[in-house]
Parts: structure tokens; C-alpha cells; sequence
């Protein structure tokens, strides 16, 4: 009886171990910089699927840029910030899986600040990460 319920209680550790799901991770080139984005496969299941030269883009870069700037005003310490860049680009080995990355601009102390933003075609918002240069 008592090993049963160990047993028991075993297999249900294990299964919650074994849930965690491992994001999708992206590394870019944008204007010379190495960005990774990590998207939780969920969300890219989320979101609508797009084959070019079949319809418009499920949502607008007119959408992407708003989701963005709802995104800086209620999760950044960016300030003011101007649009530098945005382009369409497929998520990789994800054929009909497409993002926005947004580029914006600021200023701290002095100096120039990129942010780096992917959009969804369901209008979600991922903050992407500024790959460090490498010391050789």
C-alpha cells in the first residue's frame, strides 16, 4: 500500500517536470544587430497563419505599430521613443507563421537606445533581447 502511494505520488512529480515547455527561440539580424526572441510555441499556435500573395496580412502595420506602443506605455522605462524600422519576416521552419519586428529609438543619459519588438499576427507583443558582441 505504502509503495503504491509513493509510487503514486513519483509519477505525479515527474509529470510536472516533465510539463515545461521550452520556448521557441529566433535570433535576427536587425540593421547590423543580433536580436533573440523567445515565442512560446502557444502563441505562435495563437496566432493567425498568412501565405503572401494570398490576402492581406492578418493584422496591419498600422495594428503592429499600436500593439507596440501599448506595450511600451505600460511595460517600459523607454521615455519617448521614435519608430527607427519595421518589417514583415517569417518566423523560421514556421511556414505560414509571420511577425512584425519594430525597432524603436530613445534616449538615456546622453545616448541612443534600441528596443526591439516582435508582433504576432494575433497582435501579442515579445520584447526581443539584444544579443551581446562576443570578446574575443
Amino acid at each position: 500500500m505504502l509503495r503504491a502511494v509513493l509510487a503514486g505520488l513519483l509519477l505525479a512529480m515527474s509529470g510536472s517536470a516533465l510539463a515545461f515547455r521550452f520556448p521557441v527561440e529566433m535570433i535576427e539580424g536587425v540593421d547590423g544587430a543580433r536580436v533573440v526572441v523567445y515565442f512560446d510555441k502557444q502563441d505562435i499556435e495563437a496566432a493567425a497563419r498568412w501565405t503572401p500573395f494570398e490576402g492581406e496580412p492578418p493584422i496591419s502595420v498600422g495594428e503592429a505599430l499600436a500593439a507596440v506602443r501599448t506595450h511600451v506605455v505600460n511595460n517600459s522605462k523607454a521615455g519617448e521613443v521614435t519608430l527607427k524600422d519595421v518589417q514583415l519576416r517569417r518566423i523560421p521552419h514556421h511556414d505560414q507563421d509571420w511577425h512584425y519586428m519594430v525597432v524603436l529609438e530613445s534616449m538615456r543619459d546622453g545616448s541612443t537606445v534600441m528596443h526591439y519588438y516582435a508582433v504576432l499576427m494575433n497582435g501579442k507583443v515579445i520584447p526581443a533581447i539584444l544579443e551581446p558582441e562576443s570578446y574575443k
